[in-house]
């Protein structure tokens, strides 16, 4: 199973877990942070998350077929 601490550099603490999730950091087209995350199920299932970053809130969540990822630049 997937998961994810989020560290906080100046307290030297884990700050938060996100069970079930590989989050990354990526940013919108308007520059605003977001976490994502995506991961198979199997050869051809893919789970893909998306959070706000300050308090771990779900902002989108869906599976889907075939080959999927972010677009990133």
């Amino acid at each position: 199973m997937p998961g994810t601490e989020v560290f906080d550099t100046s307290s030297r603490q884990i700050v938060a877990r996100a069970a079930g999730l590989y989050l990354f950091p990526a940013l919108r087209m308007d520059g605003e942070l977001l976490l994502v995350s995506t991961y198979s199920i199997t050869g051809t299932l893919h789970h893909m998350t998306v959070l706000q970053p300050d308090d771990l809130r779900l902002l989108a969540d869906w599976t889907g077929t075939g080959y999927i990822d972010w677009l990133t630049g």
